[in-house]
């Protein structure tokens, strides 16, 4: 006899919500990569959980039907994912405060983001790949991001944080380093502006995503004046 072909459930409406939508997505990707049924890129719409067209990098957003996004649910075969007890998607991240000594005083880079959220400030970071070391994941999207390169890395956070992410998860399990750097660097495609800035720009006027303000936060023991609601 035959395989009985089981049909791909429907799509959720936007009216059924998140939850509904993430528990549909669960029963398509599995609890996580060593299910093993993410095999090539998925991209699902956000609203309600149609799977789309499978792009990676898109900067202007998401479109499915009537609605636009910039953010969608992406499972790839290698970055690492779980669930939490509420049915939320988690991610795991790692990031660098990246600082040198100038004749001014110590700076630190950071650069303005082009993709969601739009406009708001970041440190290099990035998603844990499967089977990375997060040390070396961490150098790694510094160099991917900055050009840059670490000399030495203190471990400064370790924790969740609720924060959205692009590729539709709203929580990541973070570790993030204090790193003194050397280069200069350059833009990458996530990236409009990049530079080295003073604790005062920083804690005054720069707006931050959320995980960057955090991580400031730790660093200068208060936290920074403008940042991004998670």
């Amino acid at each position: 006899m035959p395989d009985r072909i089981v049909p791909e459930p429907p799509a959720v409406t936007p009216e059924a919500g998140r939850a509904a939508v993430l528990g549909r997505l669960r029963g398509i990707v599995g609890e996580g990569l060593q299910a093993g049924l993410i095999d090539r890129l998925r991209v699902f719409c956000i609203e309600d959980g149609t799977e789309l067209v499978a792009q990676y990098w898109q900067p202007e957003g998401y479109e499915h039907d009537d609605h636009r996004s910039p953010r969608a649910f992406l499972f790839t075969p290698t970055t690492r994912f779980s669930w939490r007890a509420d049915g939320e998607l988690v991610h795991e991240s790692v990031g660098a405060v990246l600082w040198r000594d100038e004749p001014g005083g110590r700076r630190y880079c950071l650069f303005r983001r082009r993709a969601h959220p739009t406009g708001w400030y970041t440190i290099p970071a990035g998603h844990l790949e499967a089977g990375e070391d997060p040390c070396a994941a961490m150098r790694r999207e510094v160099f991917e991001e900055t050009g840059l390169a670490v000399l030495s890395a203190e471990l400064l956070y370790e924790g969740e944080l609720r924060e959205e992410c692009r590729r539709g998860s709203d929580y990541h399990l973070w570790q993030a380093w204090c790193c003194e750097a050397i280069g200069e660097p350059c833009i990458s495609e996530e990236a409009d502006v990049v530079g080295w800035y003073s604790r005062l720009e920083i804690m005054e006027e720069l707006p931050l995503i959320l995980p960057a303000g955090v991580f400031f936060e730790k660093l200068f023991g208060e936290r920074p004046r403008r940042v991004r609601a998670g």
